[in-house]
Parts: structure tokens; sequence; C-alpha cells
């Protein structure tokens, strides 16, 4: 298991994400929402896909996982907002 705390990189949208990526490395795991300006969650995820970058993809959004599955069918995790702290920290924890 691992310790927190993690170091943290926030990005405002899908292309700063991956400028982010490039500056930095690859990261341990991404949570995205999945509506950000500029590149949302889903053009993130599928430009990862393209790279094949394999990082652990985990996406959060008000819309339901069942919905949500049909897009994004092989994603590391679903955290519906709200968010629940204990949610998070299980599925970075995996």
């Amino acid at each position: 298991k691992r310790a927190f705390p993690l170091d943290v990189v926030l990005a405002e949208s899908g292309n700063k994400a991956l400028a982010i990526i490039e500056e930095r490395g690859v990261p341990e795991i991404i949570i995205s929402d999945y509506r950000m300006s500029d590149g949302d969650g889903f053009f993130l995820y599928q430009s990862l896909k393209e790279r094949k970058l394999e990082i652990p993809f985990v996406l959060s959004s008000t819309n339901t996982k069942a919905a949500m599955k049909t897009k994004f069918p092989d994603i590391h995790g679903f955290i519906e907002k709200p968010h629940i702290i204990d949610s998070v920290v299980e599925l970075v924890d995996k």
C-alpha cells in the first residue's frame, strides 16, 4: 500500500495535461474530469491511447458509470461526482 501524500500535478485541460506529460514524464495515474475546456477527458484518453501510453486512467463525471463505460471501455476507475475522498484514495492505492 502507498502512503500519502502523493505528488499531485493539476492541469485545467486535456491539452495542458499532455504538455505536462511531455515536460515531466509519464505519471503513475491520471484522474481526469470528463468536462474540461481545450481538450476534455475523452480527448485526453484518446490522445494517451494514440501515443500508446499505458497510464491508469480514472474518470470523474456527473454521468453514471454505465453511461461512461461505453465511451471509456478500459478505464481503470470511475468516480461519480460529487467526489468522495475515500473513493479517490481507494482507486489510487490500487
